[in-house]
């Protein structure tokens, strides 16, 4: 995984002067350090509910890290009620996700497409908020949602890819932990 100390002294430079905010050195892997570090103990009340963002990063969570032991690490400490949003790039294909997950991990990046039923065994046992692990495209569309910025020239072959490869696409959504019965 990349920790980049340049990164840290800059989000440290960037909060200091913001108590309610921070930025620390951790492996995502490693929930539990995450958990037990100072500043995060000092911020967050495990015991209240609590929202936690695992945004484009479950592909990076090759099946040897256990992901569904790292989700289940944070959530399982925290207080019923609370939220995980979680997104993770799949493959409707898993020959075509084999390939990219080759592709992408022979680079040196840690990798693995997966096909959505992977991925929702992953979060198993955790409730989906409406509508549901979905194709982030269609997570709640805006229909009010102002026109975006135009893109940077270098970008713009990249604008609306996802629409002509409807294979290999971004899942994800949000899930509560269940609250307890009473």
């Amino acid at each position: 995984m990349d920790i980049d100390p340049i990164v840290l002294a800059h989000g440290q430079a960037l909060l200091a002067d913001d108590a309610t905010t921070t930025v620390i050195t951790a492996d995502m892997r490693d929930q539990q350090s995450v958990i037990d570090h100072p500043e995060v103990r000092r911020l967050i009340d495990f015991r209240e509910p609590v929202a936690v963002l695992f945004l484009s990063v479950g592909h990076h969570l090759v099946d040897a890290d256990d992901p569904r032991r790292i989700l289940r690490t944070v959530m399982d400490r925290a207080a019923p009620g609370s939220c995980i949003g979680f997104s993770h790039v799949v493959c409707d294909d898993p020959v075509r996700g084999a390939q990219m997950t080759a592709h992408i991990s022979s680079s040196g990046i840690p990798w693995q497409t997966r096909t959505p039923a992977e991925v929702d065994a992953l979060v198993e046992g955790l409730v989906p908020v409406d509508p549901g692990m979905v194709d982030l495209v269609d997570w709640r569309p805006d229909p009010d949602q102002p026109p975006l910025a135009p893109v940077h020239p270098d970008l713009a072959p990249y604008l609306g890819a996802t629409k002509g490869s409807k294979g290999i696409y971004e899942y994800g959504g949000i899930l509560g932990r269940p609250r307890a019965q009473s």
